[in-house]
């Protein structure tokens, strides 16, 4: 069983992740337009987080990021996982 205060540090662990990234891609000038973060939804979540709540492995999640653009990864920070496009995918749509 999850401890729940262990699961509340972990979420906002990777919100503090997904500030840090909206920070440095505010920072970043020269963004692709498939990469910017006003292409993307804003549910974005830290993969580490996803990876915990959709019990799916870590590289199976980085792939779908790059294949699928489900994700995005801010210069210098971790891969930033769209929950809403993730449960898109899983269900086949």
């Amino acid at each position: 069983m999850i401890d729940p205060l262990e699961s509340l540090i972990h979420h906002l662990e990777g919100a503090l992740s997904a500030a840090h990234a909206m920070k440095a891609e505010s920072l970043q000038k020269d963004t692709a337009p498939e990469h910017s973060m006003e292409n993307m939804p804003d549910d974005l979540i830290d993969l580490a987080v996803v990876a915990q709540e959709f019990d799916m492995e870590k590289d199976t999640l980085r792939k779908l990021c790059r294949e699928k653009r489900i994700g995005i990864k801010p210069a210098g920070t971790r891969w930033l996982v769209s929950v809403s496009k993730l449960r898109l995918l899983r269900q086949g749509k």
